[in-house]
């Protein structure tokens, strides 16, 4: 539904490095496959008109499901777990009677992996333009082909936060992208890389892990939940978060020139909020989020809340013999579910 009105701003000029020296890259209507023949077992990629039209379908109905607050909608458009987030935000604004401003994505920019099972997928980098405002930054959305292959949801859209150097992505014999399907090589496997961020910033893990400083990491997703932390603290609220372990969403990745990834991965996390003094009262304020999203937008009280909250993560992981550490480049955070505890 491509919220941009979360608190995690856009950033990072990364398109000037990564759309380089790879023929699996395509801009306009250039055909994406056409100068290299594919082997008869590799199933067809997506061509750079199928991903063109896609985005320009996507913001049409995403801008219909917005106005209208069709919260039905959004399952014609996107799939988890970036359905999962915006279905959330569309129960918050049918609660705050919010409006979101119209977005079209301009200057896209595509790669397409070569998929030879399961539904294909495409990477787009667009610039967006936010009700009528340019950004100077690019998004990153990930396309994956629905169930019947009849057309393509939006899985994944994420900014990032400031401009981060990157090696170009890498390609095949056929000129196309490589997906990266498992974690061999690299320096974090993607199937724990939720765990080592979540347990760098909650676990105070900074410089002990295989994570670099980033902006993204470090003074907003860390710095956030620091400061809600001591922020609920001083009101009398303690604040404990564990990550989801069971909870599955897709990854998606694509291998770099210098043998890393760009990874694509979700987790949820879910927050305790209990109240420390002899009122045992939290309170959720009037107008926020998690109010709204309990369908209380004029504020609630219970002695403890429970609330899941779904994050995004696009990461750089690069490879396990190059000795550097992944980084996290891109970010958001969704509360999905709030749930007063009972007495």
């Amino acid at each position: 539904m491509s919220r941009r009105s979360q608190r995690f701003r856009s950033g990072a000029a990364l398109l000037s490095t990564l759309m380089v020296s790879a023929l699996t890259i395509s801009c306009g209507n250039e055909s994406a496959s056409v100068s290299h023949p594919r082997p008869t077992s590799v199933r067809n990629e997506v061509t750079s008109s199928q991903a063109q039209s896609t985005i320009a379908a996507y913001d049409d109905e995403n801008n219909r499901v917005n106005r209208d607050l069709d919260l039905d909608g959004v399952a014609g458009i996107e799939t988890a777990p970036l359905r999962t987030s915006s279905e959330a935000w569309m129960k918050v604004s049918r609660q705050l009677k919010s409006k979101v401003p119209a977005i079209r994505s301009t200057r896209p920019t595509f790669i397409t992996p070569t998929v030879t099972s399961g539904q294909r997928w495409f990477l787009a980098i667009c610039q967006r333009v936010r009700g009528g405002v340019p950004s100077p930054q690019p998004t990153f959305s990930i396309f994956v082909e629905n169930a019947n292959h009849s057309s393509f949801l939006a899985a994944y859209s994420l900014t990032p936060v400031t401009h981060e150097e990157m090696p170009s992505f890498a390609q095949g014999a056929d000129g196309h992208a490589l997906a990266v399907t498992a974690g061999a090589g690299l320096a974090i496997a993607p199937s724990v890389l939720n765990r080592v961020i979540t347990d760098h910033y909650a676990k105070h893990r900074k410089g002990e892990d295989g994570l670099a400083f980033s902006e993204s990491l470090d003074n907003q997703l860390g710095a956030g939940f620091r400061l809600g932390v001591e922020g609920l603290g001083k009101q009398g609220v303690q604040l404990s978060r564990t990550l989801d372990e069971k909870s599955r969403f897709p990854r998606y990745a694509v291998r770099t020139s210098d043998g890393g990834a760009l990874v694509f991965s979700s987790a949820i996390v879910k927050d305790s909020l209990r109240s420390t003094t002899g009122s045992g009262v939290v309170k959720l304020r009037r107008g926020g989020n998690d109010a709204a999203l309990l369908g209380r937008p004029e504020g609630a009280s219970s002695h403890a809340f429970h609330i899941e909250r779904l994050q995004l993560f696009m990461t750089y992981v690069p490879s396990a013999k190059s000795g550097k550490k992944a980084k996290l480049l891109a970010f958001s955070e969704t509360a999905i579910s709030v749930t007063p505890e009972q007495s």
